[in-house]
């Protein structure tokens, strides 16, 4: 039951976290949340450097520690073939972060979603053209289609 209630809170917090923590933040950060959603977003361990960095403007030093507790239990979350399958379907390959047993597992979940997100894309694009759904200029029906205004007056 960990498992799906970990991955709702790194996403959730993933959703906020894409860049590195604002200065103003710093002070009142809490490092392990911040190290959970870098993790689940298959950060690696520079992923720190930017948070010192940002931080440093303020003198204030992040939580390295609780980052990295933060951080192993978001990998958790991200290093699953579903994550895996997902990202391949969108075109991305996952960041090599994941222990090395997972990885034979996860690249084959990956190889595989990028495959499939190929032939939705060129699905997609057979279907629909150039021109979005319809498949002709501004939406109207193809000439001869049902609804065309002009069924063969071309």
């Amino acid at each position: 039951m960990r498992g799906p209630a970990l991955l709702a809170a790194a996403l959730a917090l993933g959703a906020c976290t894409t860049t590195a923590v604002p200065p103003r933040e710093c002070p009142h950060a809490d490092w392990r949340a911040v190290g959970l959603a870098d993790g689940a977003e298959g950060r690696g361990r520079d992923r720190l450097a930017e948070h010192r960095a940002n931080c440093a403007e303020v003198g204030v030093a992040p939580d390295s520690e609780a980052w990295e507790a933060g951080r192993q239990e978001g990998l958790e979350a991200y290093c699953t073939p579903t994550v895996a399958f997902r990202l391949g379907v969108e075109g991305r390959r996952m960041n090599p972060v994941c222990p090395a047993a997972l990885r034979p597992e996860l690249e084959a979940a990956n190889d595989l979603g990028f495959r499939e997100g190929l032939r939705l894309r060129r699905a997609e694009a057979w279907l629909y053209g150039p021109y979005g759904p319809g498949g002709w200029p501004y939406g109207w029906p193809r000439p001869g289609w049902p609804g065309a205004p002009w069924p063969h007056r071309l």
